[in-house]
């Protein structure tokens, strides 16, 4: 997908006045709530024709990528591909200033072996791959941190907007570590932005806030936070330009 194309289709919300509370989880007008108390990472609720699926794990004060997360992921698109007259789907968290900060310490901690570390990054490849093969357009709210893992899987959705805040950072910090992003950052990352801009964020680690990902293309738009999830509400309604497929396993 072209970045000037796809950025030329966009209503920039970059101007539109913060409306307080906008991206509180209160019904709208033609709105219903499907909410599960054994559902501990992910709720959702529908607003006419545009799913959005709240993630919070309310036992953590962030959001981490771990195996348990992939699972209720994949319960929950069996919902949504069983959903008729979806035209979009939005993934926003519940978390103030943290979309997803990368994977879970201690699934991390558990990998012992070559086996292991394979059979988890299968997972995410699997559930990754599958948002990204939704007949829907997906769209990703970024509010606060989105790293590692939670950038991974914010790449697999059809459109990202992030909210303009000094909270929000994506990139991939993992590389200063001495690892590569496992979870198909290394396959989508340039297919986005190309060989050149992409080697920059995969081999460097650095972060970049709300302006300067949209300016290299990581995402398709910014704006206020208030108006975050208006305006992703928006993107999902439009058309996904689809130019590629679900990617080469990175392992």
């Amino acid at each position: 997908m072209s970045n000037k194309r796809a950025a030329s289709k966009i209503v920039s919300t970059k101007n539109i006045p913060a409306k307080k509370g906008s991206t509180k989880r209160v019904p709208a007008k033609k709105t219903s709530a499907n909410k599960s108390a054994a559902n501990k990472v992910f709720t959702t609720e529908y607003r006419d024709d545009v799913c959005i699926v709240w993630m919070d794990e309310k036992d953590a004060s962030i959001n981490t990528i771990h195996t348990r997360l992939t699972d209720e992921l994949n319960t929950l698109l069996d919902q949504v591909e069983q959903k008729s007259g979806l035209k979009g789907l939005v993934l926003i968290s519940g978390k103030k200033d943290c979309f997803v900060a990368g994977a879970d310490i201690k699934m991390l901690n558990a990998i012992k072996t070559e086996e292991d570390a394979v059979a988890t990054l299968n997972l995410a490849h699997a559930v990754f791959n599958r948002i990204e093969s939704l007949r829907l357009t997906t769209v990703a709210a970024i509010n606060g941190v989105c790293l590692g893992g939670g950038l991974e899987l914010a790449l697999a959705f059809d459109k990202r907007v992030a909210a303009e805040h000094k909270s929000t950072h994506l990139g991939f910090p993992e590389v200063q570590l001495g690892l590569l992003p496992g979870a198909g950052g290394t396959q989508r990352t340039p297919a986005l932005l190309g060989v050149e801009r992409a080697l920059d964020l995969l081999l460097t680690g650095k972060r970049l806030n709300a302006l300067r990902a949209y300016k290299v293309g990581l995402i398709d738009d910014y704006t206020a936070p208030d108006t975050l999830l208006d305006a992703a509400i928006e993107l999902a309604r439009e058309p996904a330009k689809r130019t590629r497929k679900s990617p080469a396993k990175s392992i």
